[in-house]
């Protein structure tokens, strides 16, 4: 997709890497990452490194 863009001279969007750990997985946490959102269900979050 990089290369594309840079083919069609367009501006390259920056973009993360990003680390992400969740809860186990059990009924009550799928439960709560439908009810909730993903927010809930996330242990960790880490932006790894920004790449541009």
């Amino acid at each position: 997709m990089r290369d594309d863009l840079k083919a069609a001279n367009e501006e390259l969007p920056a973009f993360r890497i990003e680390k992400i750990e969740t809860l186990p997985v059990s009924k009550a946490n799928l439960l709560t990452l439908l009810n909730e959102g993903m927010g809930a269900f996330l242990k960790s979050y880490e932006i790894v490194e920004t790449v541009g």
